[in-house]
């Protein structure tokens, strides 16, 4: 029996990840903002004479170094997903990070995008849902513990490099560790207690039950969620008891992170700028916090970004320039790709009509 396709209209209202009304409103606010932040404390004037600075060739390589960090990304997922008996090939994982990356774009939280794809993962390939997720938490644990060693090697140049440090800048690094160290907590503490996240599980099905009354069967959701929960926390004992399996998709993480933290630097170079180990380390690694906690507002995201550069000293118009360079590699030219991506793999699922079977004509 042939398998029956949705139409269009169907998948974009399933399976195509919308951008909220508040998302989009917040994102004109940011832009409107950024732009009078612009006109009035930089100045467009300077900002067009840092730009005319451009030099091509370099900015180009950022582009290529953006793909060569998702494919070293593509490599980690795939190596925690073979510690844990979920074989899957590099081509899949690839093209799975970059819907993982589309549907962090429209939608921010810095989980979205990971466990969209570990459910479209789920849906397509496998079924053990609770191991793919412990994949990507585990993958995202990898990501915020080499931001936080960037972090601290930053602050470490710094004071060794200048002796003494802006109470400014200080303030902003600690808050940055203190993210990154809660967030990891908060995960590892999730990961390892399955009584809590039963408990969760209880206030989530009684949260569901208050708004939908009896219109949905909580024992099966239970169920369900119960198998899946399990699995998450034996993926992770298995992850945890074989730490020697872990090192190759460390050392891919930390490709990825220099590959990121070269795109950052060459929006810098592009321009004829220079920036100094702890520079590039520190800035780099607000750049990374924002979007690993999911602060990816457009307009605001620059602001803040720009803030902290002119208190580490560099110019307020190369400091925008570059930011605007980066997110052009970074954020506007991925949300290209992984849309091409996205369209052809998740909506292209659905709506690619199987060929007719041929009919004898009598």
């Amino acid at each position: 029996m042939v398998e029956e396709r949705m139409t269009e209209t169907e998948v974009q209202t399933q399976t195509n990840p919308e951008l909220s009304k508040p998302v989009l409103l917040l994102s004109v606010i940011g832009l409107v903002v950024f732009a009078l932040y612009l006109y009035y404390y930089v100045g467009i004037s300077s900002f067009i004479s840092a730009l005319e600075q451009l030099n091509p060739w370099f900015y180009s390589l950022a582009f290529v170094l953006v793909v060569v960090s998702v494919f070293f990304h593509s490599i980690v997922w795939r190596g925690l997903l073979s510690n844990l008996s979920c074989p899957i090939s590099v081509k899949s994982a690839f093209l799975l990070g970059w819907i993982g990356i589309f549907v962090d774009n429209i939608l921010p939280g810095g989980v979205t995008g990971d466990l969209f794809k570990a459910y479209w993962f789920c849906k397509t390939e496998v079924r053990d849902t609770g191991k793919v997720v412990a994949s990507v938490i585990a993958h995202k644990i990898l990501i915020i513990t080499v931001i936080l060693a960037n972090t601290i090697v930053g602050l470490v140049l710094w004071v060794w490099g200048y002796g003494n440090v802006s109470s400014v800048v200080f303030g902003i690094i600690v808050g940055i560790s203190l993210v990154l160290i809660f967030t990891l907590v908060i995960i590892f503490y999730l990961s390892s207690n399955s009584r809590v996240t039963g408990k969760l599980l209880d206030w989530l099905i009684r949260l569901i039950s208050f708004f939908r009354r009896n219109k949905w069967d909580p024992a099966d959701f239970r169920s369900k969620m119960e198998k899946n929960l399990s699995d998450f926390h034996t993926g992770f004992v298995t992850l945890r008891a074989n730490p020697r399996k872990l090192l190759l998709p460390a050392v891919f993480v930390v490709l990825a992170w220099a590959a990121d933290l070269t795109v950052f630097i060459l929006c810098f170079i592009a321009l004829g700028y220079n920036l100094p180990p702890f520079q590039a380390l520190i800035a780099y690694a607000l750049t990374a916090t924002l979007l690993v906690e999911g602060v990816s507002f457009l307009g605001f995201n620059e602001i803040i970004r720009s803030s902290l550069f002119i208190a580490l000293g560099i110019p307020a118009a190369v400091g925008v320039t570059s930011i605007l360079l980066n997110r052009l590699a970074t954020f506007w030219f991925r949300m290209v790709v992984s849309y091409g991506v996205f369209h052809w793999k998740v909506i292209g699922h659905y709506t690619v009509r199987p060929p007719k079977p041929e009919t004898d004509i009598l």
